[in-house]
């Protein structure tokens, strides 16, 4: 499994016709391999086509699909191509799972969408994409309360935070346990992602399941001292 890692990785079209034919596997064969190496994502025995989107490797991908490859299975944490895709952040694959009729609006186990794994995996152009020409919603919260905006405050990806606060997330989103972005983004003690949600509109004074504001979620003063309502 690590060869067909790296035959993956460096979409080598070659060695997965070769590594398919000469190890008895079939288009739909599971991939298994749980290394450190190995990108969470690919830990739960997901498809080799969704490994190919997840990778962005075209070749490979049009090879699977051309042979009728089944891309509606899903791995055991119930993401199929479509989630693996928009992690991938490919162009192309993207475009041909949607000229073909693929769902987006899917959720895994979890209740995490596209857009919470085109965030999960840094993907600013996935979520234009999925916003912009599918019409998903940037503010649909996963199974625990979890928004794609909570999931960029973690992250510190900026880009990502400011593009969902201008098209009409949730910037108050509670997750399960009355968190706010702005609560993770104190706990984060990142003072510019506290000042680009208090931009946009992030309030101060909305406290979490125990009775907590953000302030008293900072561990640095001068973190808290922007958060005192």
């Amino acid at each position: 499994m690590t060869a067909l890692l790296n035959i993956l990785k460096n979409d080598d079209l070659s060695g997965l016709v070769s590594i398919i034919q000469n190890e008895d596997l079939s288009y739909d064969s599971v991939f298994r391999l749980r290394s450190i190496r190995v990108p969470d994502i690919l830990k739960r025995e997901p498809t080799l086509v969704c490994a190919t989107a997840f990778f962005g490797a075209t070749k490979c991908f049009r090879y699977l699909f051309s042979n009728a490859a089944n891309l509606d299975l899903k791995d055991s944490l119930g993401r199929n191509i479509t989630h693996f895709a928009c992690a991938g952040g490919n162009d192309e694959i993207l475009n041909i799972l949607y000229l073909n009729n693929f769902s987006f609006n899917l959720v895994d186990v979890s209740g995490n969408t596209c857009v919470h794994y085109a965030v999960m995996y840094h993907r600013i152009n996935v979520v234009y994409w999925l916003w912009s020409v599918i019409g998903e919603s940037l503010s649909t919260v996963n199974k625990h309360g979890i928004s794609p905006l909570h999931i960029a405050v973690l992250n510190e990806e900026v880009g990502i935070l400011e593009f969902l606060c201008q098209n009409g997330c949730n910037i108050n989103q509670r997750n399960d346990l009355g968190e706010t972005p702005l609560h993770f983004a104190a706990k984060k003690s990142n003072g510019d992602v506290v000042w680009r949600l208090l931009k946009n509109g992030a309030d101060v004074t909305l406290k979490d399941n125990v009775g907590c504001m953000p302030y008293q979620c900072a561990t640095f003063q001068h973190i808290q001292s922007i958060l005192i309502a």
